[in-house]
């Protein structure tokens, strides 16, 4: 039968393009999953250079501003020094040779600039009504003019009086350059007029120039200087790297920093950093339609060698084809000839198997037997043997009018054969042969005693249950006592034969007759007590009292069971109940952590008292376990919330706090807090803070910075991005949005 799967196989040519397919597709696989590994690690690597270069460039364009502004307060220190100015500044009238001197004085100081750094310098007095500059002197009636040329309008300078600190002013692309107001005052603390310093274009844009990035720009709510010397729409949004992407012509990645006035951004090309990857991807694309059109190539040869191969056993078949015969009816022939050869085989196998078995068990052997005669019957050198008689008592639904006995009888060894087989594996090695109405099996395997026989008495009602429900054969089966060697299959084969007579003469309806349980004593099998004992299991389980449960079921099955082995049947039934019961109650109880629908399966496998108690042990135990675990889990994270709740406010709160007030360690309470919350202890306090401070960010009278001190930040700039990354929004946005 073994050359007929191997013929069969051969001439499907499954198997050896089956092979080469595998080794195909590995050879594609393992390829792919480098090019994956090595696109993972570029990818994360050209990003992590892109974050770095950004951030230098970002430092370095913050930088730069930043020198352009301390250049020019610098200079306005050194000019609010001279004696002209202060004169101004306090208020005094210059006369027409002061004035023109000190014209003369801030033209030098612009000059100081390099002529390149400061564009203008303007002193406007409201007290002596009179606007002094680097070009010339003018009255206050020209002030809408020159407002007008550096783009400040009278609100901003009236704020910067106001205010009384210095304001910066980013101007847009129309020509006017960036400049700060200055506020001046008196002596007295009066309030004396502004200085205006404006900054040259050109110069302030080099910082722009000079980085080696796609884009870079400053902004703020109200104004914006960007690298690109053309106009920005309306309602821009900067935050959004495809606005960004789409206004500088291709795709970048942005990074931003929060200035005191304004924002910072940088922008890289993604298309540098990306094409690492862009040349694996093709590479491995050009070298994936390379293999393929290979193993085309090759399996066409592999698949024209292997037809030629199968046409020519085709030819070889006893009958030969018709000439115009299609694809479907030379496969039909071919599988026909290969399922006659299997059949005529297995029934050679099995008339061989089954004449030599019946010689042995009747003794034609003798007293010695060899060992070669044992190898086709599967039956070794073991510790235990059982023989067990099928008594076919009812075929009816088997059995056609116009079949003939023979026939009839090498089905009914098939349907047995096969079922008996599925049953055994693998501690028990069976050997049967069959009669019209009898079919005899040996059962051998290396257990103990009492394993062996409960081992055989579940086979033998199974298949008997198994060839009734299935097939509608009605068997009783007769079980010899156990022997020790094969020299005792013979007496062993005899005592299933008594038992047969035995069980026709007292007329009985039991399909499981054994020899051993006819020297057994007579149990109680309706005892009320197990009943009682169930209710108990069942209560206590109700309850959740899992500690106990094992200990109860121990004693049940100690009690109630194990006594019955020689009843399989009432065993059966038993151990049954008690694992259904314990599977509805552990599926009742929704203990968290534990997989009810395996465990369920697990208790109704069982099919031993050990294998009942080990599951139970093991299961229940747990569950106990965890029942315990979670309540305190609960106490735990419930003391955690309260504290954090109390102390949102508090500055110094922080993880350590929090664990030190529950009584538990920092990794385990953020295990706790990630089972329960997804989410880290900090992130559930930034949670919290930011939960609060959109409260109080309703009260328009109070500030940003007054917010982030309520809800225990050190500074707005912390709120700020901590509510960006919760809110997508800054709070002043958010606070817009009310």
């Amino acid at each position: 039968m073994q050359n007929t799967h191997r013929f069969r196989k051969a001439f499907s040519g499954k198997r050896g393009i089956h092979r080469e397919i595998r080794t195909y597709f590995l050879l594609l696989v393992l390829p792919l999953v480098l090019c994956i590994a090595l696109f993972v690690g570029f990818r994360t690597v050209m990003r992590q250079l892109m974050e770095e270069n950004m951030a230098h460039m970002m430092e370095r364009f913050q930088s730069e501003i930043e020198a352009k502004r301390s250049e020019t307060l610098l200079l306005a220190d050194s000019l609010a020094e001279t004696e002209l100015f202060l004169q101004v500044q306090n208020g005094e009238v210059l006369s027409t040779a002061e004035g023109d001197a000190f014209v003369q004085v801030l033209s030098d100081y612009t000059d100081m600039g390099n002529g390149t750094r400061i564009e203008h310098f303007y002193l406007v007095s409201t007290i002596s009504d009179q606007i002094y500059s680097d070009t010339g002197r003018f009255t206050t009636a020209s002030l809408s003019a020159i407002l007008s040329k550096v783009s400040i309008t009278q609100e901003d300078l009236d704020a910067a009086v106001d205010a009384q600190r210095i304001q910066w002013h980013l101007l847009t692309q129309t020509g006017f350059a960036p400049c700060c107001v200055i506020p001046l005052s008196t002596e007295g603390g009066d309030n004396s007029g502004v200085l205006i310093v404006t900054l040259n274009m050109t110069n302030f844009l080099e910082v722009f120039t000079r980085l080696d990035a796609s884009f870079c720009a400053m902004f703020n709510e109200d104004c914006y200087i960007t690298s690109l010397l053309t106009n920005i729409p309306a309602g821009f949004d900067w935050y959004s790297e495809a606005s960004v992407s789409e206004l500088v012509g291709l795709q970048v990645s942005c990074t931003y920093l929060e200035g005191e006035s304004f924002t910072y951004l940088v922008a890289l090309p993604k298309a540098e950093y990306n094409r690492p990857q862009q040349i694996i991807i093709i590479g491995f694309c050009v070298y994936a339609l390379l293999f393929l059109a290979g193993g085309y190539c090759y399996l066409y040869h592999v698949s024209k060698r292997r037809y030629q191969q199968v046409s020519a056993l085709i030819d070889a078949l006893p009958q030969r084809l018709p000439e115009d015969v299609s694809y479907a009816g030379i496969i039909q022939h071919v599988q026909a000839s290969l399922l006659d050869l299997r059949n005529q085989n297995e029934d050679q196998w099995r008339i061989r198997q089954g004449e030599l078995l019946r010689n042995l068990l009747y003794g034609h052997y003798g007293g010695e037997i060899p060992e070669p005669l044992l190898e086709p019957l599967h039956v070794g050198i073991a510790e235990c043997y059982y023989v067990a008689s099928f008594y076919i008592q009812d075929f009816s639904n088997l059995t056609l009018e116009s079949a003939k006995k023979p026939d009839t009888v090498a089905l009914l060894s098939v349907l047995f054969q096969s079922t008996l087989e599925g049953l055994s594996k693998p501690d028990i090695f069976t050997s049967s042969f069959g009669d019209f109405d009898c079919h005899t099996v040996v059962f051998c395997g290396n257990l103990s005693h009492e394993a062996a026989k409960e081992r055989v008495m579940q086979i033998c009602s199974d298949t008997a249950a198994v060839l009734y429900q299935s097939y509608g054969i009605t068997a009783q089966v007769m079980v010899s006592s156990m022997v020790r060697g094969v020299s005792g299959l013979p007496d062993a084969f005899q005592e299933t034969q008594k038992l047969n007579r035995f069980a026709h003469s007292i007329d009985s309806k039991s399909l499981l007759v054994a020899q051993e349980d006819l020297l057994g004593v007579r149990e109680n099998l309706l005892s009320g007590d197990f009943f009682k004992q169930e209710q108990i299991l069942i209560n206590a389980l109700l309850s959740g009292k899992f500690e106990t449960i094992p200990s109860m079921v121990n004693a049940i099955l100690d009690e109630h069971v194990a006594p019955l082995r020689k009843n399989y049947d009432v065993v059966h039934n038993r151990l049954q109940t008690i694992a259904n019961i314990l599977a509805e109650g552990l599926i009742a109880s929704h203990i968290p952590g534990i997989d009810t629908i395996e465990a369920s399966n697990r208790l109704q496998e069982a099919d031993s008292v050990a294998a009942l108690k080990e599951a139970t042990q093991t299961i229940f135990q747990r569950a106990a376990s965890l029942a315990a675990s979670n309540s305190e889990e609960d106490d735990i994270v419930t003391q955690a919330l309260d504290y954090i709740q109390a102390h949102v406010g508090d500055r110094n709160l922080d993880v350590t706090a929090v664990c030190e007030y529950a009584g538990v360690g920092v990794k385990r309470l953020t295990r706790m807090f990630q089972r329960r919350f997804d989410m880290s202890v900090a992130d559930y306090m930034n949670r919290c803070r930011i939960a609060a401070a959109k409260e109080l960010l309703k009260n328009p009278k109070m500030t940003v910075a007054q917010v982030a001190d309520r809800v225990g930040y050190n500074s707005s700039d912390t709120l700020a991005r901590n509510f960006r990354k919760f809110e997508g929004v800054t709070p002043t946005e958010y606070r817009k949005l009310l």
